[in-house]
């Protein structure tokens, strides 16, 4: 069979993701520029009304409006959601039935907070909405696998159960002839999203990766094997000695592990709304 990746066999983006996405991207969109994408898209405005209503948040009164839910889950927190959901709507994961779906979208919403957090007490909050999206699509590329390649990638997964030693790409490569951070940097070049998040989604499994995005490319490796390890805090002595460790105080740091840890449901209640 060929494996070769042809755009013709790539999800087309909707407009409105699109748009949605460009926008998660912009730190100069506010409340109204959001709510009045969104409400292009009634579905999308429904999920995450529901969502803002949800029982995470029992207890509190009833909205209605996405301006409301805005306000209740904060106005990044719906940006993401609502490129998530969009994205998610994209992708047909149902066929290869040992890819996590859930674990992916929790992976990928985490590393998205976790980086725009770090970033901010980086002193970079201008930074912020970059290391959003390129964290929310970092490992795109995998997602992509699996809805065109669902049978051969069942192969993958099932090869590395048996040899967790071994990078995954390496059996990607193997069995189809290309890795998910090629078919990553492949879709949102397709897609035509920002520079630095095709660099991170092509480089982010290369630590020996220099180039104009370098910085965002570590710090969402950092982040996403931060969140790998559940938020260990022996996870750092492993980074002892690299810059993204030795240029944060660590009592910042261990206040971002604190947030992160204590949005873990909600994070993962996301997620499931994704799988849904």
């Amino acid at each position: 069979m060929d494996h070769t990746l042809d755009i013709e066999t790539f999800p087309t983006l909707p407009y409105i993701a699109h748009e949605i996405l460009t926008i998660l991207n912009d730190s100069a969109s506010d409340i109204d520029d959001i709510a009045a994408m969104i409400c292009k898209e009634p579905s999308l405005t429904a999920r995450i009304v529901a969502t803002a209503n949800s029982a995470f948040y029992s207890g509190q009164r009833p909205i209605y409006s996405i301006d409301d839910a805005i306000v209740r889950l904060g106005l990044n927190r719906v940006k993401v959601l609502a490129s998530s959901i969009l994205l998610a709507d994209s992708f047909d994961a149902s066929r290869c039935p040992l890819f996590k779906l859930g674990d992916y979208w929790y992976i990928a919403v985490q590393v998205s907070f976790c980086a725009s957090k770090i970033v901010k007490i980086l002193g970079a909050p201008d930074q912020a909405d970059s290391a959003y999206l390129a964290g929310l699509l970092h490992n795109i590329g995998m997602l992509l696998l699996v809805h065109i390649f669902p049978e051969e990638m069942t192969n993958v997964f099932k090869a590395q159960e048996n040899d967790i030693e071994t990078n995954i790409s390496e059996y990607e490569l193997s069995i189809l002839g290309c890795n998910h951070h090629q078919s990553g940097r492949m879709l949102l070049s397709e897609w035509q999203l920002p520079e630095e998040s095709i660099a991170v989604a092509e480089y982010y499994g290369d630590i020996n990766y220099s180039g104009e995005y370098e910085d965002l490319v570590k710090l969402i490796a950092f982040c996403r094997e931060w969140v790998l390890s559940g938020f260990d805090q022996s996870f750092f002595e492993r980074y002892e000695g690299q810059d993204i460790i030795n240029s944060i105080d660590s009592k910042k740091l261990e206040k971002v592990r604190s947030e992160c840890l204590a949005e873990e449901e909600q994070v993962r209640s996301f997620a499931q709304l994704l799988v849904n």
